[in-house]
Formats: C-alpha cells, structure tokens, sequence
C-alpha cells in the first residue's frame, strides 16, 4: 500500500508567507505614477532651454525638478501623487512663471510655460481654462502687496417725510415725499464688467456714476 505523507504545518505556513509576499510585489509594480510635459517659451514664442521646472504638491509640499533642453522641454516623472500641483519655472532675468494643475490617477498632463522679461522675484501666474473672453493668458504679480488700491467712496442718503389730513371721519389724504441720494453726492463706480482686471482695456477708469438725486411725490386718498 502507498504510503500518504502529510504536509508538515511549518511548510504550510512558509507557503503562506512567500505567496502573500509575491501579491504584495505584484500590488507594488502595478502602481501608476503621474507625469508632467511641457514646453518653456519666452513672449516672442521662442523656445528657452535651461530652466529650472519644479512641481510641488499643495497638500504635501513635496516637489520634484526638471531642467527644460535645448528645445526648451522639459519632463517630470514618478509624481506619487494625485491632485493640485504648482508647476514653476525659473530663469535669471525672466520672471517666474506659475501655473495651477489638477493631476489624476497615471494622468501624462501637458503644462506648456511663458516666461515674462523681468526680475526673477516677480511672478508671472499663468491661468488655464478660465470662463472669462481672455482669460487663457500669463498675469504678472509684482510686489507691491495685497489690496494696494482703494477705489471711490460710496456714501447715500435717503429721506421720507408723510403727512396726513383728515377730511371727514372716514376720509383722508396722504402726501408723501421721498428723496433718494438726497445731498446728491457723487458717487463714482469702476468700468462696468472691467473692474480691477488690470490686463483688460479700460482697467480703474471711472467711467461710470451712480444715479444723482431723485425726488419722488405722491397723494392718496383714502376713503
């Protein structure tokens, strides 16, 4: 009679442990990684090679770097994360170039970048796929600080004065004034639907005013 060996219980449990480790590799190397391309131009559209090119996730801080080529790409690979990335590019005597990239999951995302003449602590952020007419373009920030402009005052008074008489026990009249903006003060507004867009024609040109005083009257009678 053939004899029937049984496993011994360590062989199992060393059988277990190298399958669960070969899975966990396997788990490992099918891991994606994301990937930024581009192209780094100055305004005359001509191509700029050695710039510095760096990605940095928002919420970790983590960054990675490129250097653009003779033909002014550039190429940054294994990005581990997903999500919001800065993408900057930096070149003595062009201002640094910023641009906003939402990542997803093996995402090869094309970011091209302009660089700007100037000082290379200015910033140049470029905005993609806005819903403004115009809104695809390079906007340069400098360094003169945040709300630096004031714009016109808006101050506005408004009255009401009534007065009532009584002509018979159920009868009477109302007379009613109103004045809006009564001092008629100026009040001056912005370049409607310009604003403080200040790459748009007519940017902080006042152009408009708000109603000057109004004086409304009225009489009822009521009976």
């Amino acid at each position: 009679m053939r004899a029937i060996r049984a496993m011994h219980p360590m062989r199992r449990w060393v059988g277990v442990c190298l399958w669960g480790a070969l899975a966990g590799g396997a788990s490992v190397l099918a891991q994606t990684s994301q990937t930024l391309v581009g192209t780094v131009r100055d305004p005359s559209g001509a191509t700029v090679p050695g710039v510095t090119v760096t990605a940095r996730h928002v919420g970790t801080n983590e960054s990675r770097q490129a250097v653009s080529d003779d033909r002014g790409d550039y190429r940054i690979i294994q990005l581990n994360q997903v999500g919001e990335f800065e993408v900057a590019a930096e070149l003595t005597g062009f201002r640094r170039a910023l641009v906003t990239v939402l990542l997803t999951t093996g995402q090869t995302a094309r970011v091209d970048l302009t660089l700007e003449i100037g000082d290379v602590n200015d910033e140049c952020r470029q905005v993609v796929g806005g819903r403004l007419p115009g809104w695809n373009k390079v906007r340069c920030v400098g360094n003169l600080g945040r709300n630096p402009l004031d714009g016109p005052g808006y101050w506005n008074l408004d009255l009401g004065i009534s007065k009532n008489f009584r002509i018979r026990e159920q009868q009477s009249v109302e007379l009613r004034g109103e004045l809006f903006n009564a001092f008629n003060h100026p009040n001056l507004g912005f370049n409607a639907g310009v604003g403080l867009q200040f790459d748009l024609p007519g940017a902080a040109r006042l152009t408009s005013a708000y109603p000057s005083r109004e004086i409304q009257l009225s009489l009822r009678y009521a009976f």
